[in-house]
């Protein structure tokens, strides 16, 4: 098992994780409201 906290903690590697938790996170939502039938809207910055 991962401790994500600890990898987090690392700074070569904190931002890659914490993108990478951040994109699976906003994959599943987009499942879920698809599921639901909701609409599901992503915006982004630059």
């Amino acid at each position: 098992m991962l401790k994500v906290w600890y990898m987090v903690r690392n700074p070569n590697l904190s931002k890659a994780i914490s993108q990478v938790g951040w994109g699976q996170f906003c994959t599943m939502l987009k499942y879920k409201a698809e599921q639901e039938g909701k609409v599901y809207l992503e915006v982004r910055s630059r």
